[in-house]
């Protein structure tokens, strides 16, 4: 097993050698948003809640990519901004390499973050999502219980982070808060915290607070930053509702989905007033919240967020639509092409786990980009935190959208054994399951890799 880890590092550095020499991968042509208004023009290819978050090998021979160079940090561009790529959009969650601090506190971890970015660009991916605020611990910054600035060094931080992804071929989409912010956990070690997160979230002089304090400066300091793909407002926003609970959220700390939808309303509002070119999109948990179908209900539709906060600049460029399997196959983009949930906007894939393939109806994670993209969605970020080794099957789905190849050279891959059995399971960075229905998973002789 150590053979197959050292093989996947040796590709994963020669893609990297590979962009250092020629320059970061390519950006296909890009439609942008046009005005203040309107819904951004965005060309969509033709071709939990039990919280999961708590919690390999690639083709030999690739063929040379073209490259280009992306404007220096802070050059004026618009025309880059607010943008959605007219091809498929393939990246990642780094979520958080700590917890609600990696931005905020003077000393972002910029080596772990390069070492990301650089083995995403090297695989063709695009785009990572990484939280700001979060949970409130760390950034922004409050006074009685009203936020008065984003923090000491939220801008300085989130600043060098861009430059480092621009620097290194990526782009960066900023999920500002969290279902986190008032979850259960959190009160038990910080209930002034849950209190002025609820008010932020409830009260609308609070609210307004956050809005000029926090979120204005932010997004004048980074709004022309090349780096910059789009703001994700809330993390999951459902989690936080007695609803769905996952944060097993007290009753008086709930937020009603109107609260929410209030919130969304005037940050998107704020952020489409004083930068018309940058996108907003906030990430819902389920399709069960995001499709027109009958019997449901989209809660982030033009009308509904409008109707709740007033704004008429407030709404949603594309939808974000995150995928668990206990959320049901009824909601899976996987399982349903885009056209199947009557959404009236572009939607990316901001969320789901590599290790669920087999219920995603594939016989191997490298094929779940590639089953999104053919399904009609506009991009796909698999799911991984500082606690998950997803790192390595997301980087092999990417690789694949570009050079779909059999993998079948190694004698280990589960493909040798008619894809494995039992319920795939990781050991350290690798995916395994066994070669046989009655091999012993203690037994690393009798497992197969997953690929």
């Amino acid at each position: 097993m150590n053979r197959c880890r050292s093989l996947l590092g040796f590709i994963c550095l020669l893609f990297i050698f590979a962009c250092q020499a020629n320059g970061p991968v390519s950006r296909p042509a890009a439609v942008e948003r046009t005005d203040a208004s309107a819904s951004a023009s965005v060309q969509i290819p033709a071709t939990p809640k039990q919280d999961p978050k708590s919690a390999n090998s690639t083709p030999q021979s690739l063929p040379q990519t073209p490259q280009s160079t992306p404007p220096p940090p802070h050059q004026d561009a618009k025309s880059q901004q607010g943008q959605i790529n007219g091809s498929f959009t393939s990246g990642l969650n780094i979520a958080w390499i700590t917890f609600a601090a990696d931005i905020g506190t003077g000393h972002p971890d910029l080596e772990a973050l390069r070492t990301q970015f650089a083995l995403l660009a090297g695989a063709g991916g695009t785009v990572a999502r990484l939280w700001l605020h979060t949970d409130g611990t760390v950034t922004p910054e409050f006074t009685d219980h009203l936020v008065t600035s984003p923090g000491t060094y939220a801008i300085a931080d989130l600043t060098k982070i861009l430059d480092l992804a621009q620097s290194e071929g990526v782009r960066l989409m900023p999920t500002l808060w969290s279902f986190d912010m008032v979850r259960s956990e959190l009160k038990k070690t910080s209930p002034e915290v849950v209190q002025r997160n609820h008010l932020l979230l409830t009260d609308r002089d609070a609210t307004t607070a956050y809005l000029d304090k926090a979120l204005t400066p932010m997004v004048n300091a980074v709004k022309n930053h090349p780096a910059l793909y789009a703001w994700d407002i809330v993390n999951e926003s459902e989690g936080m509702t007695a609803t769905e609970n996952w944060g097993q959220v007290a009753p008086v700390d709930r937020i009603t989905h109107l609260q929410i939808q209030t919130f969304i309303n005037r940050v998107a509002g704020r952020i489409h007033k004083i930068a018309p070119k940058n996108l907003v999109t906030s990430g819902a948990v389920s399709f069960k919240y995001l499709s027109q179908r009958a019997g449901l209900d989209n809660f982030y539709s033009d009308a509904g967020l409008i109707s709740a906060g007033g704004d008429p600049l407030g709404t949603l460029d594309f939808y974000e639509v995150h995928h668990y399997n206990q959320m049901g196959k009824e909601y899976s983009p996987f399982l349903h092409d885009v056209s199947y949930f009557a959404v009236d906007k572009p939607v990316l894939v901001g969320e789901f786990a590599m290790q669920e393939y087999l219920e995603h109806g594939v016989t191997a994670p490298r094929l779940l980009y590639a089953k999104l993209q053919a399904n009609g969605y506009i991009g796909a970020l698999g799911w991984k935190d500082g606690r998950m080794p997803a790192l390595n099957l997301m980087l092999n789905s990417i690789i694949y959208l570009q050079f779909p190849a059999d993998l079948g050279g190694d004698p280990l891959l589960c493909a040798h054994f008619a894809g494995g059995f039992g319920t795939p399971f990781y050991d350290g960075q690798t995916l395994y399951r066994m070669q046989t229905a009655a091999s012993d998973q203690a037994d690393k002789r009798q497992r197969c890799l997953v690929e």
